[in-house]
């Protein structure tokens, strides 16, 4: 069992070091613990068989839909937990879950739900996140031959996005943060950035981001000169990584890709 991060882009980041568990592994059975937008990021993914939705928000709310969602975790009798997630809950659920096996960081006070704790000190808070995931599995002798971090799309998905967009070379600029204004750019600024982009290289200009998003989509839609395309608030997560898996060129809050 796999409990993944909560956050879409850590979750992305937690790709590579399923895929080590998977290729050190391959006759497992990989199951992965997921919130419902995460679960949707990771279905039909090759690095697990299974996503298992653990939401806070209805059916596992509060104490007893933990013990509840515990106690279906322990009669699957699973041999082993990496948990991604860093926060104690994650430590207790896997006890409580009787995993005989539960390797992550020392963090956040769960050191004693561990059997195999991984130490977290200022090299784990320096690397990036994508390399911090990978030293859980390494530590204990998990190991990949390259970092790999596929989205797995369907066919359908790879269609729908054809029908969305017209040829040629694709810019996808996600103005989103997860901690309010405070992190983003001005909309004017995404504005310049796509318009340049449109004028320079002929690119399509593609708004991407959540419903808490369509605000600043709308504002920067208003600003930009050239012809854009917003499905700010208006995709599932699986549509959005369609969207992105087209694109040349992401911009975002946190840097260019």
């Amino acid at each position: 069992m796999i409990r993944s991060a909560n956050w879409l882009g850590d979750a992305v980041m937690t790709v590579p070091a399923m895929m080590a568990v998977r290729e050190t592994y391959p006759d497992a059975h990989i199951a992965v613990v997921a919130n419902p937008l995460v679960a949707q990021l990771l279905e039909n993914h090759p690095g697990c068989d299974e996503v298992i939705v653990y939401n806070k928000r209805a059916e596992h709310a509060g104490v007893l839909g933990m013990l509840r969602f515990t106690a279906d975790l322990r009669r699957r009798k699973f041999d082993c937990a990496i948990l991604f997630q860093y926060a104690i809950e994650a430590g207790i659920m896997a006890f409580l879950a009787g995993i005989p096996r539960r390797l992550g960081f020392a963090t956040d006070g769960r050191r004693i739900f561990l059997t195999h704790p991984v130490p977290f000190g200022e090299a784990e808070k320096t690397v990036h996140q994508t390399d911090a995931f990978l030293r859980i599995v390494n530590y204990y002798g998990i190991k990949a031959e390259e970092k790999r971090q596929p989205l797995a799309l369907l066919d359908s998905e790879r269609a729908w996005v054809k029908e969305q967009l017209p040829e040629g070379l694709v810019v996808t600029i996600n103005p989103g943060a997860a901690y309010g204004s405070a992190k983003r750019w001005y909309p004017e600024r995404f504005a310049a950035v796509g318009d340049f982009l449109a004028r320079e290289y002929g690119m399509h200009v593609v708004l991407i981001g959540g419903p808490g998003e369509v605000e600043i989509g709308n504002d920067i839609a208003a600003a930009i000169q050239a012809p854009v395309h917003n499905f700010v608030g208006k995709t599932s997560v699986r549509q959005m990584m369609s969207l992105i898996d087209v694109a040349s060129l992401m911009v975002t809050n946190d840097w260019i890709v």
